[in-house]
């Protein structure tokens, strides 16, 4: 990730900001944060074909399709 180190800074800054009771600094901070990281965007999903598998039948035993 080419903004890793942007982020540890920024968390450290939130942090600092929490500790000395900034909360507006924090909550700029956050929100700088949320822009870099997109966190804002929903998490996309690659979807694959469903796995093709032997088909067995209700019995313990594969079937002759199998």
């Amino acid at each position: 990730m080419e903004w890793g180190k942007e982020v540890v800074d920024i968390a450290d800054a939130i942090e600092g900001y929490i500790r000395q009771g900034q909360r507006e600094k924090a909550l700029e901070s956050f929100k700088n944060l949320r822009k870099i990281t997109h966190i804002d965007q929903p998490p996309t999903y690659v979807l694959s074909p469903p796995l093709t598998e032997p088909h067995f039948g209700s019995g313990a035993l594969p079937d002759e399709n199998w």
